[in-house]
């Protein structure tokens, strides 16, 4: 897995995947994920996740929600909030 995310967060999903028995090389970070706000609401989120579960099925993925609105979604399509970290 490639860390392109702040070590805070590469600290967690180390932690989060030992606990659970998965070599972190097994895992997906997906680093970008957005709608342009004008097409929020038209189901491209959907297809970027449905996209995304297809082309790795069973394989861990990850992610970092920037807002509180992102982490809804995410939950939304089964991502599980593991800790919160605050940057100033």
């Amino acid at each position: 897995m490639n860390n392109q995310y702040t070590p805070e967060c590469h600290h967690v999903f180390v932690r989060e995947f030992e606990q659970r028995g998965i070599p972190i090389s097994k895992g997906i970070y997906l680093l970008n994920i957005g709608v342009d706000p004008v097409d929020q609401g038209k189901g491209y989120t959907t297809l970027l996740m449905d996209a995304a579960f297809s082309r790795w099925p069973g394989t861990p993925l990850l992610l970092k929600a920037s807002s509180e609105k992102s982490r809804d979604v995410y939950a939304h399509f089964g991502f599980e909030l593991v800790e919160t970290i605050v940057f100033s």
